[in-house]
């Protein structure tokens, strides 16, 4: 009896792994065999004729001129979508710009390919995608500075693995500015190059992770700034 639970409780297992991985394979960025949200493709083909610039994961944070998109609803957001569903409703060389701030870091490492190649593939030639990501080499740096406080380690926490407080907010992937780099190339990005972390490149009164991340609490930045072209 005792060897059937074990067997049981094996199979069990493998079966959870399954649909687990299985779950995964199908949240990849792909594009859908038939897309019947005919409003939701509407709603984004008249954003396009506005503006040609996505700002991705915007969260509570709204670009002018840009189409902001997150998947959680909130004032800022003009269109709600998955982000690996911008194939469905942003057609190949549409967009002229794409900026996303801390948000890659929630996918985990073996589909940051697809995201970047589903990028290439909405972008115009010469598009310019923007990536701020937290940057591991400053955040161990940070790190051996010196003795942190309770609050102020939990803080470095929070940007190395996400604030944890819903669903989608548990950060999956690392990023060192060389890894990111070559990740890029690999997706066809050309003129590959790190941009500052101040002022906020939109000539925008913005504070986003990208540029206050780190610089209150330990007295730098902790965000990877990184601009490739199509």
């Amino acid at each position: 009896m005792e060897n059937l639970k074990i067997i049981y409780s094996h199979n069990y297992g493998r079966f959870l792994r399954f649909i687990d991985r299985t779950v995964t394979d199908l949240n990849r960025p792909r594009k859908s065999f038939v897309n019947l949200r005919f409003l939701k493709k509407n709603k984004a083909k008249s954003l396009l004729a506005k503006s040609q610039k996505l700002h991705l994961g915007c969260g509570p944070i709204r670009l002018d001129n840009y189409i902001n998109i997150d998947v959680l609803w909130a004032p800022s957001v003009d269109f709600k979508c998955n982000l690996n569903r911008l194939y469905d409703y942003f057609p190949e060389n549409s967009v002229s710009e794409i900026y996303i701030c801390h948000a890659l870091e929630h996918f985990s490492s073996g589909v940051l390919p697809d995201y970047l190649n589903q990028f290439y593939f909405i972008l115009k030639k010469n598009g310019v995608l923007r990536i701020s990501v937290p940057d591991m080499e400053k955040i161990l740096a940070t790190a051996k500075l010196k003795q942190w406080s309770d609050a102020k380690v939990e803080l470095l926490q929070g940007v190395t693995g996400g604030g944890q407080d819903h669903r989608y907010n548990y950060h999956k992937s690392f990023f060192w500015p060389d890894y990111l780099r070559r990740k890029l190339s690999q997706a066809g990005f050309r003129d590959i190059d790190e941009y500052p972390l101040r002022p906020h490149f939109s000539g925008q009164n913005i504070v986003d992770a990208s540029n206050s991340a780190g610089f209150n609490v330990y007295g730098m930045g902790l965000s990877l700034n990184m601009m490739a072209y199509k």
